[in-house]
């Protein structure tokens, strides 16, 4: 095994099994032959030997959405959003978990785009409940009189 890949990774182990298969005779691959790792964030691409048929295989340990978007990123960047922890509270967190740090850069880009989902989501519930509001008074419009 590959000696930089020494620490703890936030792995999504159903999504590892299932992309833990040699891209070219499809056996499994063992974790114990992985020769490099790529850390994007807290995301990891591992790359492993096949010894079945001397093939190396890149290894998503997490869901992968729109080719670059990673559900653990994601979900740390939200959560450090919803706790209003920032990029040195997150760092130290991860450090005391022995997991590699994310960079100030993926943090930011990620926030970006959360916060965009978010916003978007806000804007479309007011939207909802203005809607939702105008049906009730348009329904109810005689017992409000009345009570006038």
């Amino acid at each position: 095994m590959n000696d930089n890949c020494d620490g703890l990774r936030i792995v999504n182990l159903k999504e590892l099994g299932t992309n833990m298969k040699c891209k070219k005779c499809k056996r499994v691959l063992d974790l114990q032959k992985v020769s490099k790792e790529r850390l994007i964030g807290c995301h990891s691409v591992l790359t492993i030997h096949c010894e079945s048929c001397d093939v190396f295989t890149q290894v998503n340990t997490a869901k992968v959405v729109n080719k670059d978007i990673s559900e653990v990123n994601a979900g740390l960047v939200l959560g450090a959003m919803h706790s209003g922890a920032g990029q040195t509270s997150l760092d130290k967190i991860l450090a005391c978990a022995n997991a590699p740090p994310k960079s100030n850069y993926l943090l930011k880009n990620y926030e970006k785009l959360i916060g965009k989902i978010m916003e978007d989501e806000a804007k479309a519930s007011c939207q909802r409940a203005a809607i939702e509001e105008r049906e009730l008074v348009i329904k109810n419009i005689k017992k409000l009189i009345q009570e006038l």
